[in-house]
């Protein structure tokens, strides 16, 4: 079988059509959006010769479809837009999925995606498996001082809690350095990070003088997970895994903490 790279314009043309039915489905029946779906959302799909794959979807959702199918492609992207999308369709030159891709790529990046990320993503069409990266691991328990670099093991890569209160994820490769993900707590007081015992990441601010209103500034919202252990990676993604070491809990391309 040919890479689904070289193949023609219905590669592309058809993973629009899913992506509109999906988000559009969402909206009226109220359904989630990040979440496997199969009947509509074309998330259970495997390379193959079916056009009708997850393409599109991928680009804007926060689910990776691979925790629940180790078949299933691996999807760390988000944050692009139906607009780009149709807008990159409409120029009428956009036949294969390499085309697309390229096109993808003149884009800006959105937050906790880097250009490993993404074109991890579009060789898995080429029939090329993500791969797996070294990192460096912050166990629960630890707690973070302002202004220390956390570096992933290449030294590309460095995650720091500010003084602004920010926690930031840097590519030192970008000139001037991208901030590739935050938790966006700048301005706010905070005297504490701790990537604690229970696998929850937290930013406090204990100097709140009232007990009864929330200390916490940020979380992830990974409690209940014992021995869960924080990694930053070569590829520049920031992951909470549980303590089997493969299970993702949290990661900075699947976002879902919050901000208090």
């Amino acid at each position: 079988m040919a890479p689904l790279c070289s193949m023609l314009k219905s590669k592309v043309k058809e993973p629009w059509a899913c992506a509109m039915g999906y988000y559009m489905t969402s909206s009226v029946y109220n359904l989630p959006i990040n979440t496997s779906l199969n009947w509509y959302t074309r998330q259970r799909w495997s390379i193959g010769d079916d056009e009708y794959s997850p393409l599109m979807i991928d680009m804007v959702d926060t689910y990776n479809q691979r925790i629940d199918n180790s078949n299933d492609l691996h999807d760390f992207i988000s944050g692009y837009t139906l607009p780009q999308i149709e807008t990159i369709i409409a120029k009428g030159g956009c036949k294969k999925i390499t085309d697309f891709a390229n096109e993808i790529r003149a884009l800006p990046l959105p937050s906790g995606i880097t250009n490993t990320i993404l074109n991890d993503y579009f060789n898995q069409y080429s029939g090329t498996n993500s791969p797996t990266y070294a990192a460096t691991t912050i166990n629960g328990g630890s707690n973070f001082t302002k202004g220390a670099r956390y570096y992933s093991p290449n030294n590309r890569f460095f995650l720091v809690w500010q003084s602004d209160g920010n926690l930031v994820l840097y590519d030192t490769q970008e000139n001037p350095w991208r901030d590739v993900w935050t938790s966006k707590s700048w301005g706010r007081e905070t005297t504490h990070c701790i990537m604690q015992t229970d696998g929850n990441l937290v930013i406090y601010n204990l100097n709140n003088p009232n007990p009864a209103n929330n200390r916490n500034v940020w979380c992830t919202n990974t409690w209940g997970n014992t021995n869960a252990r924080l990694s930053i990676e070569d590829n520049g993604r920031v992951v909470i895994y549980a303590s089997n070491g493969t299970r993702e809990l949290w990661s900075s391309t699947n976002d879902n903490s919050t901000l208090f």
